[in-house]
């Protein structure tokens, strides 16, 4: 039987809720419900070319990544944000769909597995 590897690591968050268990999933909670609304949106950005919302979001988006220490995802994060932020730099916006597509694919693995968690 392969065991699954979890894309995510939820030791920093149990640090700070400590015993709060409740709260733990609470903060999982709302990751679940808020994270498809931020990512479709960074997709509306991409799709409308527009450069300074999709930094924006990508940049909120890299946060919740960095507190769930959520794997293959930082860095194409990072590069949407930082190409769209920097106005001397063309973007294509082509390239960072298809990073999207992957991006997504990876959180629909941690949303099923964080699913799990805290059922």
């Amino acid at each position: 039987m392969d065991v699954k590897e979890k894309l995510y690591d939820l030791t920093f968050l149990k640090s700070i809720a400590g015993d709060d268990i409740d709260g733990l999933k609470d903060l999982i909670g709302k990751f679940l419900i808020n994270t498809p609304n931020e990512i479709a949106d960074l997709e509306n950005a991409l799709n409308a070319q527009d450069r300074s919302l999709a930094a924006k979001i990508a940049h909120k988006l890299k946060g919740n990544v960095k507190f769930f220490h959520i794997k293959h995802i930082f860095e194409p994060l990072r590069e949407i944000e930082n190409t769209c932020a920097d106005e001397e730099l063309s973007v294509d916006f082509a390239v960072f769909k298809n990073q999207l597509e992957d991006i997504k694919k990876v959180y629909l693995d941690v949303f099923t597995d964080l699913k799990e968690e805290i059922a």
